[in-house]
């Protein structure tokens, strides 16, 4: 068991890994499609029998975990039907996810035990982030995992709270946007950006009542993407820290 001085040694050090870009990606934000890419990458590690995504808005992220193993929180409902519109094709191959309507400020107990927890874009809507991951963490069964993202601002707070002492590692991975603006066009969020012709991309932009993106835009893009996975960055310069904690200790 790691102490708690130790687990903080780990999360300064940690290093930037190089994963796999999901392509198509799942959001237009270089830096948000390499934090699925992160993601994608451990639950195939972690491969969970039961998940719970916890803050699953719109389930996106889905297809990224292993068939019949997710478990999707969300506060509103509405989100939740039409992230399962958005997901029919794949819902109608390996059946529909288990979704809860609940709000995670209260008791989690009733959600049951898992392999995996994640939680990524959620943290800063939380009355009371580190006590809330914390209780997210007393669901993920004994060598199980959670991968945790939040902004740099919950860092400190989380970092000192009872969770670096119920893992028995945790990584943390600072990552940024290097300058890419927010507001990228939702016009590419379905196009994949290594392999689509202008032509796919017209249609794209037909579609959303947006501007074509050209090749010179595309190129940009893909050269931001691979800086934000292989840039190493500093915390003090981050704006989100993405947690991996392996290992419950029981």
């Amino acid at each position: 068991m790691l102490l708690a001085y130790g687990v903080r040694v780990a999360l300064a050090l940690a290093k930037k890994p190089i994963v796999p870009i999901l392509s198509p990606p799942l959001f237009p934000h270089p830096a948000r499609n390499y934090l699925a890419s992160m993601l994608a990458a451990d639950i195939r590690s972690v491969a969970p029998k039961r998940a719970l995504d916890a803050g699953a808005g719109v389930l996106r992220t889905l297809q990224l975990f292993p068939p019949g193993s997710y478990t999707g929180v969300g506060l509103y409902l509405e989100e939740l039907e039409n992230g399962l519109n958005h997901q029919s094709a794949f819902v109608a191959q390996f059946g529909a996810p288990t979704l809860i309507q609940a709000d995670l400020n209260g008791d989690c107990r009733f959600l049951g035990e898992y392999d995996l927890v994640v939680c990524t874009g959620t943290a800063s809507y939380f009355n009371n982030p580190p006590d809330t991951i914390c209780r997210l963490a007393d669901l993920v069964l004994t060598r199980g995992a959670m991968l945790i993202e939040i902004p740099m601002n919950l860092f400190r707070p989380i970092k000192a709270s009872r969770l670096v002492a119920m893992f028995q590692r945790i990584d943390a991975v600072p990552y940024n946007c290097h300058g890419i603006p927010e507001d990228v066009p939702s016009c590419i969020i379905h196009l994949d950006l290594q392999l689509t012709g202008r032509k796919a991309r017209e249609g794209a932009a037909k579609s959303f009542g947006e501007e074509v993106y050209s090749d010179q835009d595309i190129e940009t893009l893909k050269a931001l993407t691979v800086l934000e996975m292989e840039s190493p960055t500093v915390f003090a310069q981050s704006q989100s820290v993405y947690l991996r904690c392996i290992n419950r200790i029981g």
